[in-house]
């Protein structure tokens, strides 16, 4: 009846096959996401020893902030 309620014409076989490319999607988004994170993580630690380098302790919060703007802007450049 619910079938008719919603007029479903469609095979079950149809719905299955459907489970394979939701696979590969999922896949791919955990793949890119991981990818993601790992290079978020790197650019973090660079940019944390070009500050510990380059300036004191003082002047570090507002360096970070100029630092991180700076490679924000660089990577939405290049993307």
């Amino acid at each position: 009846m619910l079938a008719w309620l919603l007029q479903v014409q469609t095979q079950l076989a149809n719905h299955v096959a459907a489970v394979g490319p939701a696979v590969l999607v999922g896949l791919a988004c955990g793949v890119l996401g991981t990818a993601f994170t790992v290079l978020n993580v790197k650019i973090i630690r660079l940019r944390d020893s070009i500050i510990q380098v380059t300036c004191s302790a003082h002047y570090t919060p507002a360096i970070k902030m100029c630092v991180g703007q700076l490679t924000v802007s660089a990577l939405s450049i290049v993307v």
